[in-house]
């Protein structure tokens, strides 16, 4: 095809796991992640998964199959997106805290996070902008990929995927997972608090 009569298609800068409507809300997004699982459990099963990649062996959900990877791999992407969006349009000034209201946070929400530093606590805008200092999202969703594929198979990537970038990537999405629970948490009207 004659590349200047190729002519532009801007659904091509919009995301293949997120629809429209839903990236203008990041807010739905992360909704939904949490809605699937609390923070503790996003966090076991993305080591759960970091620890199929590596082994000689495919993952199994808690059912004994492979497909929940399927499912938590697209969470993860679309939480990716969801934080480049707000990335891109900053975060709104009300998910920004004060060393006050981080004291009652700690006391009072559920799976209060212990990841981030006290800066990124009161502003989460800095780890977000941290995890795509490394790479940009469309790196994570190919590395993610390469993960998806790894963790379906049953031999492991060990020698295939670079150690440095390995554990980085699964370290950005641990404090990534932590940022968007504050997002989530200061931006609901009723945040999830201890019983």
């Amino acid at each position: 095809m004659d590349m200047q009569n190729e002519q532009f298609n801007d659904r091509n800068l919009f995301s293949v796991h997120i629809r429209l409507h839903k990236i203008n809300d990041p807010l739905m997004i992360l909704n939904n992640f949490f809605s699937d699982d609390w923070l503790p459990g996003h966090l076991e099963r993305l080591k759960k998964w970091r620890q199929y990649v590596l082994a000689g062996d495919y993952y199994k959900d808690a059912k004994g199959s492979p497909s929940g990877l399927l499912y938590f791999h697209e969470l993860n992407i679309c939480l990716i997106e969801a934080m480049h969006s707000y990335y891109e349009k900053g975060i709104a000034a009300e998910v920004l805290a004060t060393k006050v209201q981080l004291e009652e946070e700690q006391k009072n929400w559920r799976d209060f996070p212990v990841l981030l530093s006290d800066a990124e606590l009161l502003s989460p805008l800095l780890v977000i902008e941290d995890f795509f200092r490394d790479y940009d999202h469309h790196q994570y969703i190919s590395m993610l990929y390469e993960w998806l594929e790894y963790g379906l198979s049953s031999s492991p990537a060990a020698e295939f995927i670079q150690t440095g970038s390995f554990i980085t990537v699964y370290e950005n999405l641990q404090k990534l997972y932590c940022a968007a629970w504050l997002i989530f948490q200061r931006s609901t009207e009723k945040p999830w608090l201890k019983v």
